[in-house]
């Protein structure tokens, strides 16, 4: 009991430290700066449960808060963790928590599907499609064609309203079984939706990066951009993102514009 204590204190007492600052772009840290924080993904199991955190494997601290869809786990489940450690010899923090058997349970049982016609189109003879509610991540999306937890395919045109899909996504779907006895995504959209302001903190060709006032760091692609601005770093931008894993951050942004009293008319692409 005693070591478990420690775990959980160990981040507590550790923290963060500002003079450590990592660049957002690459992962890699400032000349100059230590060799932290470091990162790591496992999946475990959760070993402790407190109030309001947890243990996984009875080393990584972690906050109900950064559970991906907000379901407590208990002990005893497997989830997957993106946990950053701020210091030597400092504890393990999770940033983000999936609860495994909350995203998809890999041995369903055929009990799940009554074995009648389950195409994605079903006629009024046949019986009704039977769907199950999926959360997950996009694991693959390229030419109009995706998958999620690798396991399950859609297409763009699943993709509901104005969603885009991109790889690191976390989503949540509807999903049939085909008569192959393969799983298919009949609808997919955004599990989590962001509206933020915040500093651009780093730029680079085709992305950059934006820290908000609650310490969230949010990517963003060029193509996400109000058209004729020209961000710049330290600019105060506005937008809306969506939870998306891409490299640290667990954010991705879908819209981008000046906070307009933060940008000159020059830096938003024409004279006054």
């Amino acid at each position: 009991m005693f070591t478990v204590l420690q775990r959980v204190a160990s981040y507590l007492w550790y923290g963060d430290d500002d003079n450590e600052q990592t660049n957002l772009n690459d992962g890699t840290l400032n000349e100059g700066a230590p060799t932290h924080p470091k990162w790591k993904t496992v999946t475990g199991k959760v070993s402790h449960v407190y109030s309001g955190h947890g243990l996984v494997e009875g080393e990584i601290y972690f906050s109900f808060a950064n559970v991906i869809g907000g379901v407590r786990p208990a002990v005893g489940d497997v989830v997957n963790v993106v946990s950053k450690q701020e210091n030597e010899g400092g504890g393990w923090k999770g940033v983000q928590v999936t609860a495994l058997s909350e995203v998809w349970d890999a041995e369903l049982s055929p009990s799940t599907w009554d074995g009648s016609s389950v195409d994605a189109v079903a006629s009024e003879e046949e019986s009704p499609v039977e769907k199950e509610d999926v959360v997950g991540k996009v694991t693959r999306f390229a030419d109009g064609e995706g998958c999620i937890n690798d396991s399950i395919t859609f297409n763009g045109e699943a993709c509901v309203s104005e969603y885009e899909a991109f790889q690191g996504d976390w989503v949540k779907a509807e999903v049939v079984a085909t008569d192959d006895d393969l799983l298919c995504a009949v609808s997919v959209y955004p599990l989590r939706t962001l509206e933020f302001e915040g500093e651009i903190t780093a730029i680079r060709d085709d992305h950059g990066y934006v820290e908000t006032k609650d310490s969230r760091s949010i990517f963003y692609h060029v193509g996400v951009i109000e058209p004729g601005y020209f961000p710049r770093k330290r600019d105060i931008v506005k937008g809306r993102a969506l939870e998306s894993t891409q490299g640290q951050c667990v954010w991705r942004a879908i819209s981008l514009s000046p906070a307009f009293n933060s940008v000159t008319p020059q830096r938003y692409g024409k004279l006054l």
